[in-house]
Protein backbone atom coordinates (compact mmCIF):
# COMPACT_ATOMS: atom_id res chain seq x y z
CA UNK A 1 0.00 0.00 0.00
CA UNK A 2 2.95 2.48 0.74
CA UNK A 3 4.30 1.74 -2.69
CA UNK A 4 1.44 2.61 -4.53
CA UNK A 5 0.67 5.79 -2.25
CA UNK A 6 4.39 6.58 -3.48
CA UNK A 7 3.32 6.02 -7.14
CA UNK A 8 0.34 7.97 -6.88
CA UNK A 9 1.70 11.02 -5.42
CA UNK A 10 4.95 10.64 -7.51
CA UNK A 11 7.49 10.41 -4.69
CA UNK A 12 10.38 7.65 -5.91
CA UNK A 13 11.92 5.57 -3.26
CA UNK A 14 16.01 5.33 -3.21
CA UNK A 15 15.77 2.13 -4.29
CA UNK A 16 13.53 3.02 -7.87
CA UNK A 17 16.23 5.82 -8.58
CA UNK A 18 18.51 3.49 -8.29
CA UNK A 19 16.68 1.28 -10.38
CA UNK A 20 16.02 3.59 -13.10
CA UNK A 21 20.09 4.91 -12.92
CA UNK A 22 20.52 1.32 -13.74
CA UNK A 23 18.90 1.25 -16.39
CA UNK A 24 20.59 4.28 -17.79
CA UNK A 25 23.81 2.36 -17.18
CA UNK A 26 23.08 -0.46 -18.46
CA UNK A 27 21.66 1.63 -22.38
CA UNK A 28 24.67 3.86 -22.25
CA UNK A 29 27.09 0.52 -21.70
CA UNK A 30 25.41 -0.73 -24.64
CA UNK A 31 26.02 1.90 -26.62
CA UNK A 32 29.32 1.92 -25.52
CA UNK A 33 29.93 -1.89 -26.20
CA UNK A 34 28.35 -0.97 -29.27
CA UNK A 35 31.06 2.09 -30.34
CA UNK A 36 33.94 -0.09 -28.71
CA UNK A 37 33.42 -2.87 -31.63
CA UNK A 38 33.19 -0.48 -34.10
CA UNK A 39 36.40 0.91 -32.74
CA UNK A 40 38.43 -2.44 -32.46
CA UNK A 41 37.17 -3.21 -36.09
CA UNK A 42 38.64 -0.05 -37.59
CA UNK A 43 41.51 -0.63 -35.39
CA UNK A 44 42.08 -4.25 -37.02
CA UNK A 45 41.82 -2.65 -40.47
CA UNK A 46 44.30 0.08 -39.93
CA UNK A 47 46.71 -2.47 -38.40
CA UNK A 48 46.56 -4.44 -41.28
CA UNK A 49 46.88 -1.44 -43.71
CA UNK A 50 50.24 -0.34 -41.08
CA UNK A 51 51.25 -4.59 -41.66
CA UNK A 52 51.18 -3.52 -45.78
CA UNK A 53 53.08 0.06 -46.11
CA UNK A 54 53.30 2.47 -43.21
CA UNK A 55 53.21 6.34 -43.49
CA UNK A 56 52.58 9.08 -41.12
CA UNK A 57 49.08 9.75 -41.73
CA UNK A 58 48.12 6.17 -40.89
CA UNK A 59 50.07 6.25 -37.89
CA UNK A 60 48.47 9.35 -36.87
CA UNK A 61 45.16 7.94 -37.08
CA UNK A 62 46.29 4.55 -35.80
CA UNK A 63 47.35 6.42 -32.45
CA UNK A 64 44.25 8.64 -32.74
CA UNK A 65 42.06 5.42 -32.72
CA UNK A 66 44.22 3.63 -29.97
CA UNK A 67 43.81 6.67 -27.33
CA UNK A 68 40.01 7.14 -28.90
CA UNK A 69 39.93 2.87 -28.02
CA UNK A 70 41.56 3.52 -24.55
CA UNK A 71 39.21 6.09 -23.45
CA UNK A 72 36.24 4.42 -24.52
CA UNK A 73 37.70 0.97 -22.67
CA UNK A 74 37.79 3.31 -19.48
CA UNK A 75 34.36 4.82 -19.80
CA UNK A 76 33.31 0.98 -20.26
CA UNK A 77 35.47 -0.17 -16.77
CA UNK A 78 33.79 2.66 -14.98
CA UNK A 79 30.00 2.31 -16.26
CA UNK A 80 29.89 -1.21 -14.93
CA UNK A 81 31.67 0.01 -11.87
CA UNK A 82 28.68 1.84 -11.40
CA UNK A 83 27.01 -0.97 -12.76
CA UNK A 84 28.12 -3.25 -9.76
CA UNK A 85 27.64 -0.78 -7.43
CA UNK A 86 24.27 0.15 -8.01
CA UNK A 87 23.29 -3.46 -8.21
CA UNK A 88 25.09 -4.56 -4.91
CA UNK A 89 22.77 -1.31 -3.72
CA UNK A 90 19.60 -2.24 -5.25
CA UNK A 91 20.05 -5.59 -3.66
CA UNK A 92 20.73 -4.53 0.15
CA UNK A 93 17.68 -2.30 -0.54
CA UNK A 94 15.64 -5.25 -1.25
CA UNK A 95 16.68 -7.09 1.33
CA UNK A 96 16.38 -4.65 3.88
CA UNK A 97 13.00 -4.28 2.39
CA UNK A 98 12.31 -8.06 3.10
CA UNK A 99 13.71 -7.75 6.83
CA UNK A 100 11.08 -4.96 7.48
CA UNK A 101 8.35 -6.96 5.49
CA UNK A 102 9.34 -10.38 7.26
CA UNK A 103 9.56 -7.87 10.89
CA UNK A 104 6.19 -6.84 10.18
CA UNK A 105 4.67 -9.93 9.58
CA UNK A 106 6.47 -11.41 12.45
CA UNK A 107 4.77 -8.72 14.64
CA UNK A 108 1.51 -9.62 13.07
CA UNK A 109 1.82 -13.11 14.09
CA UNK A 110 3.36 -12.06 17.85
CA UNK A 111 0.23 -9.94 18.46
CA UNK A 112 -1.97 -12.88 17.36
CA UNK A 113 -0.32 -15.24 19.42
CA UNK A 114 -0.03 -12.75 22.77
CA UNK A 115 -4.11 -12.32 22.34
CA UNK A 116 -4.77 -16.25 21.54
CA UNK A 117 -2.58 -17.20 24.61
CA UNK A 118 -4.06 -14.15 26.99
CA UNK A 119 -8.08 -15.34 26.20
CA UNK A 120 -6.58 -19.13 26.84
CA UNK A 121 -4.91 -18.40 30.12
CA UNK A 122 -8.30 -17.17 31.31
CA UNK A 123 -10.48 -19.34 29.88
CA UNK A 124 -8.59 -21.70 31.86
CA UNK A 125 -8.56 -19.82 34.50
CA UNK A 126 -12.08 -19.28 34.87
CA UNK A 127 -12.70 -23.07 34.40
CA UNK A 128 -10.92 -23.75 37.03
CA UNK A 129 -12.26 -21.16 39.06
CA UNK A 130 -15.95 -22.34 38.32
CA UNK A 131 -15.30 -26.16 38.72
CA UNK A 132 -16.90 -26.20 42.15
CA UNK A 133 -18.29 -22.80 42.64
CA UNK A 134 -20.43 -22.37 45.86
CA UNK A 135 -23.95 -22.26 45.30
CA UNK A 136 -26.48 -19.62 47.27
CA UNK A 137 -28.36 -22.54 48.73
CA UNK A 138 -31.93 -21.36 50.97
CA UNK A 139 -31.21 -18.33 53.41
CA UNK A 140 -30.66 -21.96 56.37
CA UNK A 141 -28.88 -19.17 58.79
CA UNK A 142 -32.30 -17.17 58.99
CA UNK A 143 -34.48 -20.31 59.02
CA UNK A 144 -32.45 -21.69 61.80
CA UNK A 145 -33.46 -18.91 63.54
CA UNK A 146 -36.58 -18.64 62.72
CA UNK A 147 -36.55 -22.11 64.41
CA UNK A 148 -37.17 -23.77 60.64
CA UNK A 149 -35.46 -26.52 58.81
CA UNK A 150 -33.34 -25.74 56.37
CA UNK A 151 -34.52 -27.44 53.73
CA UNK A 152 -38.54 -26.09 54.74
CA UNK A 153 -39.44 -23.36 52.56
CA UNK A 154 -40.69 -20.13 53.58
CA UNK A 155 -44.51 -19.54 53.76
CA UNK A 156 -45.73 -15.83 53.75
CA UNK A 157 -49.24 -16.85 54.96
CA UNK A 158 -46.88 -17.43 58.77
CA UNK A 159 -47.07 -13.87 60.26
CA UNK A 160 -44.72 -14.82 62.78
CA UNK A 161 -42.17 -15.74 59.39
CA UNK A 162 -43.29 -12.35 57.40
CA UNK A 163 -39.87 -10.51 59.23
CA UNK A 164 -37.35 -13.67 58.33
CA UNK A 165 -39.11 -13.78 55.00
CA UNK A 166 -38.14 -10.03 54.31
CA UNK A 167 -34.89 -10.24 55.79
CA UNK A 168 -34.06 -13.39 53.05
CA UNK A 169 -35.17 -11.29 50.25
CA UNK A 170 -33.84 -7.94 51.38
CA UNK A 171 -30.22 -9.75 51.90
CA UNK A 172 -30.80 -12.22 48.89
CA UNK A 173 -31.07 -8.57 46.70
CA UNK A 174 -28.07 -7.03 48.23
CA UNK A 175 -25.75 -10.18 47.71
CA UNK A 176 -27.19 -9.94 43.90
CA UNK A 177 -26.47 -6.04 43.90
CA UNK A 178 -22.77 -6.66 45.31
CA UNK A 179 -21.93 -9.03 43.16
CA UNK A 180 -23.08 -7.54 40.15
CA UNK A 181 -21.23 -4.09 40.62
CA UNK A 182 -17.99 -6.15 41.08
CA UNK A 183 -18.32 -8.35 38.55
CA UNK A 184 -18.85 -5.27 36.29
CA UNK A 185 -15.94 -3.88 37.75
CA UNK A 186 -14.12 -7.20 37.49
CA UNK A 187 -15.33 -7.56 33.86
CA UNK A 188 -14.30 -4.24 32.90
CA UNK A 189 -10.66 -4.79 34.18
CA UNK A 190 -10.88 -8.36 32.50
CA UNK A 191 -11.64 -6.46 28.98
CA UNK A 192 -8.64 -4.20 29.04
CA UNK A 193 -6.87 -7.18 29.86
CA UNK A 194 -7.45 -8.79 26.56
CA UNK A 195 -7.74 -5.25 24.34
CA UNK A 196 -4.33 -4.03 24.80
Amino acid sequence: MNKLNELVKGKKTEKQKFQEELGLVNGTINEVLSRLNDLTKIREGLEIELRLGADSSLEKRFKKLSKATDETQAELDSLRDRQSELSRVIGEETAKERQEELDSAGKAYEDRVYKAVKYSLLQKKVASLTYNLPHAGDASEIKKLAGMKHNEPFNGIYPEQASFVKKANESEQAGKARAEKEFELLLAQIEKFLNE
